[in-house]
């Protein structure tokens, strides 16, 4: 009986974890798409407007979170934010 709570208590918690996740991510995305197009009214190299992107998340997110979602991770997902919206733009206008 007191495996069944104890199992209980940790499904809690891992379900809280889970969605707290889930909700930091789903933000990062959004903010990581505005920082994007901020970064591109800045007149410097692709490197630096990344380094822009990734520094303002990273210095937005909680502590706790910064031990899963490394600089090196944003940056991941930064990139694949910016091929994402690369390619729509590309398909958008091919067929234009």
């Amino acid at each position: 009986m007191m495996w069944i709570t104890i199992l209980e208590i940790l499904a809690i918690i891992t379900f809280i974890f889970l969605v707290g996740f889930l909700d930091i991510k789903s933000k990062m995305l959004i903010d990581i798409e505005k920082l994007i197009a901020e970064a591109e009214k800045i007149n410097a190299s692709g490197a630096k407007k990344m380094e822009y992107v990734v520094g303002n998340i990273y210095a937005a997110l909680v502590p706790f979170a910064k031990t899963y979602f490394t600089k090196e991770r944003i940056q991941s997902i930064a990139q694949a934010v910016f091929d994402r919206i690369r390619a729509y733009a590309e398909n958008y206008i091919a067929n234009k």
